[in-house]
């Protein structure tokens, strides 16, 4: 048998093929290597929108508990009567109640004009405001268990009350019972919020 005078030739079909398979694999490779790149880039992007959607409810739980919060607070604030109209009849008429106890041997009172607890700041008319009527109170009272007795109730007017200065001094005149004169002034606070 004698060896064919071009032995490429029967080599070229092969070889075409081994080509065309390797272009055909270096494409496969190619565009798995793309395809891989486009998949970690989603998955990145994926991660991040994640990361941000967790974000974004813990802010919203943040913000839902502190509503909460803020609205338990102000049921609690409103239950003990701060918003309720300042109502000036209510409280003389409970002074006077107090006058007549036995243990109060004297009781002058002045009420004041409403007046702001703290100076408004410019730009600030949308603001709840608190408010207070001073009581300027006068007593006498034989002794300091009667004062505590006569500031609970004094308490019990339905109107938040802050004492802001009390001023206690005994009395002991020979022929005279003992006595304590009571000096107060006593702020019935009142919060006057903003209608919409």
């Amino acid at each position: 048998m004698t060896p064919p005078d071009r032995p490429y030739l029967q080599l070229r079909t092969p070889a075409v093929i081994c080509a065309v398979l390797l272009a055909g694999g270096i494409g496969v490779a190619f565009s798995s290597h793309q395809l891989l790149n486009i998949a970690e880039e989603r998955t990145r992007a994926a991660a991040r929108s994640l990361a941000q959607t967790e974000h974004a409810l813990l802010e919203a739980e943040q913000t839902a508990n502190q509503t909460r919060e803020a609205l338990t607070r102000h049921a609690k604030l409103l239950s003990t009567g701060i918003s309720r109209p300042a109502d000036r009849v209510a409280w003389i008429e409970h002074l006077e109640s107090l006058r007549r106890s036995p243990s109060i041997t004297q009781l002058n009172y002045e009420i004041s004009p409403e007046h702001p607890l703290m100076p408004a700041e410019a730009g600030t008319d949308e603001r709840p405001v608190l408010l207070a009527h001073t009581l300027h109170m006068h007593a006498s009272v034989p002794h300091e268990d009667a004062f505590l007795e006569l500031m609970n109730r004094l308490g019990k007017a339905d109107t938040p009350l802050r004492p802001t200065r009390c001023q206690l001094s005994r009395l002991d005149e020979a022929g005279k019972k003992v006595s304590v004169n009571v000096h107060c002034d006593v702020d019935w606070i009142h919060l006057r919020l903003t209608t919409p």
